[in-house]
């Protein structure tokens, strides 16, 4: 029997003794145990959190593990803000209508649709949803800056659970995202292809 079992049976067996009609000479010193006990029952209960909250996070900032409450996996994951989700970003940008809502689920490109990982920039409030699942994007003044070289970005997110839970620490600018032998003026202008691009697995 752990120590907040015990706890909690002689707590229920006071509290049963007090309100016992029967129970003979109750005395002020058990009303005094009463509190004492659920004074306890909250300190070990803030404990006993603290220490599951403490040993789930080192766990998900490792290798990962499943929670010791409803046993569901989790680990943090580096994201990094990679050229493809650069592109993905200026497509966006660039194939909204007149409020910037461009529906990437009908209208995006191979590339885009193959990979599926545009919604990440979500995390860094470069791009804004519709409405959930609606499949209609468009890029946020900051997501519109950034493209636009006015404004830099953490090149990486730490992630779980569709939440950010830390930066990289370093900044990154639009043009940065992309590799050295990419063409990024032909990319910034109006009559690049846009089905021309091919990605390596996930970029």
């Amino acid at each position: 029997m752990t120590l907040l079992e015990a706890a909690e049976k002689a707590l229920s067996a006071l509290e049963f003794m007090r309100d016992d009609p029967d129970t003979q000479a109750w005395c002020p010193e058990a009303d005094d145990a009463i509190l004492a006990l659920h004074k306890a029952l909250q300190t070990i209960d803030h404990d006993v959190v603290a220490d599951l909250r403490k040993k789930w996070t080192t766990a998900i900032e490792k290798d990962g593990g499943h929670c010791p409450v409803c046993d569901k996996w989790g680990k943090i994951y580096k994201v990094k803000l990679t050229q493809g989700l650069a592109l993905a970003l200026r497509w966006i940008m660039v194939h909204g209508d007149a409020e910037g809502w461009v529906n990437v689920q009908t209208h995006g490109p191979r590339w885009m649709m193959r990979s599926k990982v545009y919604p990440l920039l979500m995390n860094w409030g470069l791009i804004e949803s519709r409405g959930y699942r609606s499949g209609v994007w468009r890029a946020t003044p900051y997501g519109r800056d950034f493209v636009l070289g006015l404004a830099n970005a953490d090149s990486a997110a730490y992630i779980h659970d569709n939440k950010v839970h830390g930066w990289s620490g370093v900044a990154t600018s639009f043009r940065g995202c992309f590799g050295k032998h990419f063409d990024f003026d032909e990319m910034m202008s109006e009559r690049f292809d846009w089905a021309s691009i091919k990605l390596r697995g996930k970029k």
